[in-house]
């Protein structure tokens, strides 16, 4: 059977023009309907993929988490505004560079609580004092506390306890002091008093002093003030002629509108002595 084929075909193109023969042959390569319509789907399917990115970020809609946003393809196809390598929809701090510890956040003092939580973010410091320090360890954080290095009560902003054998002495003294009518020359009979005021100063070397005058004796409030300076000073420069040394004391004046002032009575002069510790 198949020697007939041949003969016959071989019989075929003995009778066949050469320009027959070629078109015989590019007839059975050249393809069918079937087969043009089979590569003109694929063409379109693959024209279908290259346009599937709406968001033209170069990442395909199949695979971007973010297809409506431009974003980067390790990503996902989402955004990372702060380039830290975190998508900004996870990204809890999506404007600042951060870690991947804290969602995103920065942490300037490297304490490991985030900046935007961290009440001292420039100082190292502890999660439970919401990332300050406490180097006394008196439950005062040290940027609340006047005496940060040493260990005191909330009652005196984080400093020691002021000794009550101190206290009651300067309560004596401050009642003793008073200066003549009208001026900031002090009366012979504080002189005792404030000689006694020395002698505590310089039992107590751990303090530094400060000195309040406050007086109303004028109607004129600014001449009320200027009184009060002058008094204070007036104290601060006896106490020095007694040898205390003048790092150890400063002077303050209170004026009629210094809501701090106790209620004394009008023509009065009042001093207060309140002491500090010298190394906070």
């Amino acid at each position: 059977m198949r020697n007939f084929l041949f003969i016959s075909f071989f019989i075929s193109l003995s009778y066949t023009t050469e320009a027959q023969i070629l078109s015989r042959i590019k007839n059975w390569f050249s393809p069918k309907n079937n087969d043009k319509e089979l590569i003109g789907a694929n063409q379109q399917n693959n024209a279908q993929i290259v346009l599937a990115d709406l968001d033209k970020d170069g990442v395909p809609d199949k695979d971007d988490s973010c297809k409506t946003i431009p974003g980067v393809s390790f990503l996902f196809g989402c955004p990372d505004a702060d380039g830290d390598g975190i998508a900004d929809h996870l990204d809890a701090c999506p404007n600042k560079a951060g870690t991947f510890q804290l969602n995103g956040c920065p942490d300037r003092d490297k304490d490991g609580i985030a900046d935007d939580v961290d009440e001292c973010p420039d100082k190292f410091g502890l999660a439970h004092l919401n990332g300050c320090l406490d180097t006394d360890n008196d439950g005062i954080i040290d940027h609340l506390d006047e005496c940060p290095n040493n260990a005191g009560t909330i009652n005196n902003k984080g400093c020691p306890e002021i000794p009550l054998t101190l206290k009651s002495s300067l309560k004596k003294i401050e009642d003793a002091i008073d200066f003549e009518k009208a001026s900031s020359k002090i009366a012979k009979i504080s002189s005792n008093g404030l000689t006694e005021l020395s002698k505590t100063i310089q039992q107590y070397q751990e303090y530094r002093f400060e000195i309040y005058c406050y007086t109303e004796e004028a109607n004129d409030a600014a001449k009320n003030q200027l009184l009060s300076t002058e008094r204070a000073a007036a104290v601060q420069e006896f106490l020095i002629s007694k040898g205390i040394y003048s790092k150890r004391l400063n002077f303050y004046s209170f004026s009629k509108t210094d809501l701090a002032i106790p209620n004394i009575k009008k023509g009065k002069t009042k001093t207060y002595i309140v002491p500090k510790l010298i190394y906070p």
